[in-house]
């Protein structure tokens, strides 16, 4: 998947030794960006950072995908993650020590479609809470020949 900044947000990857790349965008509350699915639709994981440069804590975090919503109500301070993967969710100090594991609510279609997909997220808390968000879908697994 891959998601489509503003012009304003800086260009940011994470090069590992097979030449893979995470790639996270910067997002601000209410903004609006797309998240481009090579795929079949599906629920994406996702990984949601609160960036240390904010100066509240969150009570509430919406997570909006095509037509529908994640809404994760739990407490998040500057620095923290949010990451849901599957079924399971929790939050993570900024060492990604889990701090707790956290329940989650969808309504609405919670699925990126294959294409162009619009994501934003809001924020309760923090009106102008600042993110690294990172939305990942699946394809198929690729065989590596021994």
């Amino acid at each position: 998947a891959v998601m489509t900044p503003p012009d304003t947000d800086l260009k940011f990857h994470m090069k590992q030794e097979s030449g893979m790349y995470a790639p996270r965008v910067l997002v601000s509350s209410g903004q609006s960006i797309q998240l481009q699915n090579r795929f079949d639709a599906m629920q994406p994981d996702l990984i949601l950072r609160y960036l240390p440069t904010n100066n509240q804590n969150l009570s509430k975090i919406v997570v909006k995908v095509g037509s529908g919503t994640l809404t994760v109500n739990t407490t998040l301070e500057p620095g923290q993650y949010v990451e849901i993967m599957g079924n399971v969710a929790g939050v993570y100090d900024c060492n990604w020590n889990l701090v707790r594991t956290v329940n989650y609510n969808i309504s609405g279609q919670y699925v990126a479609a294959k294409g162009n997909n619009p994501v934003s997220v809001v924020a309760t808390g923090n009106a102008s809470a600042t993110f690294e968000l990172q939305l990942i879908t699946h394809g198929t697994a690729i065989t590596v020949n021994k």
